[in-house]
């Protein structure tokens, strides 16, 4: 009689210690897609805005109609939000990111940071040195490869979550 009930206590106890251990494993991948979602969407949001202010600062500004200027503000009003939605979901994400989804938010990151931030109407003209290659192009190609990026960030952040568990595994005991 003592020995079913010690043993049906260990069991409890090891069953308990398996739901915590699994339940965390559950939540730090819930976070991870949650983190990845959001700062694959704030890039595009980020690049995608940047575009279209682009595209809208490079009319003169004297032939546009005032609601042109109204229209021009409120673009400008949502990019410096979108800006902070990115740096906030970049800091989230290298909170809990592997290091194979860091490496493709930095490659987003330099991105943003040559092929945006460095352009105009963000930055000076004149620098056409510090220029990204899709910049030197157009906006058209910015936005084409933001979308590129965009998507291969998703290929490889699905295949964290939702990637083979042996895999998983067995990188992390090497």
């Amino acid at each position: 009689m003592l020995t079913t009930v010690f043993t049906a206590g260990v069991a409890a106890l090891l069953g308990v210690v398996l739901g915590f251990v699994i339940r965390g494993h559950e939540f730090r991948r819930e976070q991870r897609l949650r983190d990845y979602s959001a700062f694959a969407a704030a890039f595009l949001e980020t690049v995608q805005g940047a575009v279209a202010l682009a595209s809208l600062e490079s009319v003169d500004a004297e032939h546009v109609p005032p609601e042109g200027m109204d229209r021009r503000a409120v673009m400008w009003a949502r990019w410096a939000e979108s800006q902070r939605s990115f740096e906030a979901a970049t800091a989230r994400l290298r909170l809990v990111a592997t290091p194979d989804v860091r490496h493709g938010s930095e490659t987003m990151e330099d991105f943003v940071t040559n092929n945006v931030r460095s352009v105009p109407p963000f930055a000076n003209a004149d620098n056409t040195e510090a220029w990204g290659y899709a910049a030197k192009v157009g906006p058209g190609k910015v936005d084409s490869e933001g979308i590129r990026l965009a998507r291969e960030f998703a290929d490889l952040a699905s295949h964290d979550i939702i990637g083979n568990v042996w895999d998983r595994f067995r990188k992390e005991s090497e």
